[in-house]
């Protein structure tokens, strides 16, 4: 565990300066997927050889049974989910395939099944994009017509 645990950090390596910028270097150094894990190289103790963990590990995913914590909403025992975004994702895009996949499922359970959102990180940071364009607007039409008061047509 602690072998895999070593493994599984995010070290800065490293920077490159280029004279106007810094460039930090950093592996990701974590595990993407359960092949991942399984093609991790150990080593057992009083061997010399290397092995991959899916040599002598059983690697699956499921559920922690018995929980460690318990999710309540409205004092009713629930499931939660986490869904959180890749680098170089959209998140606004994310959202709206969250939702439409969230109002597909409500169709396929049954009724007394309730789905609720905790916190939905894209539709505040909609709200902030269109702050900001409105902002942006406005700013210009300002300038503009100062432009126009001031220095005429």
């Amino acid at each position: 565990m602690n072998l895999l645990d070593s493994r599984n950090i995010v070290l800065t390596e490293g920077h490159i300066n280029t004279g106007r910028e810094r460039i930090a270097l950093e592996p990701s150094g974590t595990f993407e997927s359960i092949e991942d894990l399984g093609r991790t190289i150990v080593t057992v103790a009083g061997r010399s050889e290397m092995i991959y963990f899916e040599d002598i590990a059983s690697i699956y995913r499921d559920y922690v049974d018995p929980p460690k914590e318990r999710v309540k909403s409205s004092g009713k025992p629930a499931l939660a989910l986490a869904i959180s975004l890749r680098e170089e994702g959209n998140l606004i895009q994310l959202g709206k395939r969250v939702e439409a996949e969230v109002s597909r499922l409500q169709d396929l359970y049954p009724i007394g099944l309730e789905f609720d959102t905790i916190a939905f990180q894209p539709g505040v940071v909609e709200r902030k994009v269109e702050d900001f364009v409105s902002n942006l607007v406005q700013a210009v039409a300002i300038v503009m017509l100062v432009m126009f008061v001031t220095l005429g047509l």
